[in-house]
This record gives C-alpha cells, sequence and structure tokens, in this order.
C-alpha cells in the first residue's frame, strides 16, 4: 500500500517567489480538490472557482507558515469550506428567488451492475457518507486525514464508510468495483 506524501507548508515557503509557492500548490492539489469539489456542485464553472478560492487562502495560509499535521488534508479543508459556503450562498439564492430545490429522483429501472449506476448509486447516499466514501476511496486520503477534512473522529469515517458500502452492495448487488477475495 503507498503512503500519501505529505508535504509541510514550510517546505513551500522557500520559493523564489510567491507566484511559485502558488505554482506548486496548484501543480500537487489542483486536479485532486477539482474532481472533490466537482461532486458537489452543479457545474465546472462552480467548481473551479470554489478551488481557485480554496488555492488562494492555502496560498495565504502557506506564506504566514500556518502549522498543519497533513498539508493535504489541510487544504482539501480549505477546499471543503469554501464549497459548503458556496452552496450556502447559492441555497440562499435561490430561497431569495423563491426557486424550488430539485430532488433527483430514483432510476426507473433496476440497479445494474455498472459503473455509471454506481455512480447514480453514489450520488443517492447522504452528503456526509458519500464526501466520506469520496475522499477516502476517490481522493486517496486516510481514514485519519478524512476524519480531519469532516472534523470528526476516525471511528466516525470508519463508520460512514462503512454504512456507504453496505448500501451500494444491498441497493446493486455483486459488481466489478469491489474486490474479488476468495
Amino acid at each position: 500500500m503507498d503512503v500519501p506524501e505529505v508535504h509541510e507548508p514550510r517546505e513551500l515557503l522557500p520559493a523564489a517567489s510567491p507566484d511559485e509557492l502558488l505554482d506548486r500548490l496548484i501543480d500537487r492539489y489542483a486536479e485532486g480538490l477539482l474532481a472533490y469539489v466537482r461532486r458537489f456542485t452543479d457545474s465546472w464553472h462552480d467548481a473551479e472557482d470554489v478551488v481557485q478560492s480554496a488555492l488562494l487562502k492555502a496560498h495565504m495560509a502557506a506564506q504566514r507558515g500556518t502549522p498543519l499535521a497533513s498539508e493535504k488534508a489541510w487544504i482539501f479543508t480549505l477546499a471543503r469550506n469554501e464549497m459548503l459556503n458556496h452552496l450556502e450562498r447559492r441555497k440562499t439564492a435561490q430561497r431569495h428567488r423563491g426557486a424550488l430545490l430539485r430532488e433527483s429522483a430514483a432510476p426507473a429501472d433496476p440497479p445494474e451492475a455498472s459503473f455509471d449506476a454506481l455512480h447514480r448509486e453514489i450520488e443517492r447516499l447522504p452528503p456526509a457518507t458519500k464526501e466520506a466514501l469520496a475522499l477516502k476511496y476517490f481522493h486517496g486520503l486516510s481514514v485519519d486525514e478524512t476524519a480531519e477534512v469532516l472534523k470528526v473522529s476516525p471511528g466516525t469515517i470508519k463508520q460512514l464508510v462503512f454504512r456507504a458500502l453496505q448500501t451500494l452492495r444491498t441497493r446493486l448487488g455483486p459488481g466489478p468495483w469491489e474486490d474479488q477475495r476468495p
């Protein structure tokens, strides 16, 4: 099992310029952050705005030498907070316009053992469960890093992920995404 590399912000500080520091943050995290945030927003444009804001905040904090245990968990926490703020602002704007929030309907056909069906079923999971699953499996954070991002205990993350997998198995049955254990 590969252990993710951890970078402290202080490692980033010796950059020749603030622009070089920002470039390093973008190179290391932009792609993963964009994929993470996109799962919870309605558009790539919104996701890009959220990630840009999170990276700029990370850049400013890194310049100040903000101490932290895990750079990856730290930057995902920044992105998560920006995303939650964005979603709340959007929700408030919709409420003020009198718009109704749409609920996604369950698929009419029974779920099939495919990645499309898996994606649909993941989207139906409760938000906290979906977020824990996404951080752990799609973005490679450890249980401890995921717990740090979501501000819950590692035991809670284990429970959320277990329930998510159990729910997916119940809805979809065994599929190509599961470990094939004898």
